[in-house]
């Protein structure tokens, strides 16, 4: 059994733009995730900033760990990270092969895995400012993609389409 376009549609929600097209809010507007962002406050180009800030962050904060667990984590964590907004579809990546939508599932994603980090492996109490960067950098960015207006730059979609 096949779900229709409108069965699809009450999973995602329209969430109004507060704002049609802002300076830094260039693209095509992207359907809501189960009715998430919960308003779409910050640009995308901000949030973009915001991205590889945060990756160069994590990444900063493995360099800096003594604790060979916390190095790997940061490292590799923040270069996934920096490769994943230099593959998406926004303005200021290099090229947009991650459609929006994926984008916005691996914001909430990347960001619990930097939180949850430094706790499941086991080296918060040791590496107190390299977990403190990490768990900051990911909490910094579920804060933001809960509200940021998403917007394609390609139209690079996934799944669902508007009739």
């Amino acid at each position: 059994m096949n779900p229709t376009n409108q069965d699809l549609s009450s999973l995602m929600p329209e969430v109004p733009f507060p704002v049609e097209d802002s300076a830094l809010s260039k693209g095509v507007p992207v359907r809501s995730l189960l009715g998430l962002p919960l308003a779409r406050l910050i640009p995308q180009d901000i949030h973009s900033l915001v991205d590889y800030a945060t990756a160069l962050a994590v990444g900063v904060a493995g360099f800096l760990a003594g604790e060979r667990r916390a190095r790997i984590a940061g490292r590799v964590v923040g270069a996934v990270g920096f490769l994943q907004s230099l593959g998406s579809d926004y303005r200021l990546s290099a090229v947009k092969l991650m459609p929006i939508e994926v984008h916005e599932l691996r914001d909430y994603l990347w960001g619990a895995v930097n939180v949850a980090a430094p706790f499941v492996l086991g080296y918060r109490r040791r590496e107190r400012v390299a977990s403190a960067i990490q768990i900051a950098a990911g909490a910094t960015l579920i804060a933001t993609a809960l509200f940021t207006d998403y917007r394609g730059w390609k139209r690079r979609r996934i799944g669902f389409t508007r009739s």
